[in-house]
């Protein structure tokens, strides 16, 4: 995989999570609401890691 500058790895994350997301319910096209759903999953995934490296 290329080198990506930082900020658009931290959008392409959560980019390719969000397209997932969409083609997980049948869908095509990009949501608002899938969007925010995948925001969320991505603040849980880094609240259950960082509880795991504290402990």
């Amino acid at each position: 995989m290329r080198n990506l500058d930082g900020g658009l790895r931290i959008f392409l994350g959560p980019y390719h999570f969000n397209r997932l997301m969409a083609a997980s319910f049948g869908e095509t096209c990009l949501l608002h609401e899938h969007w925010e759903m995948a925001k969320e999953m991505e603040l849980l995934r880094k609240d259950r890691l960082n509880k795991c490296t504290n402990t």
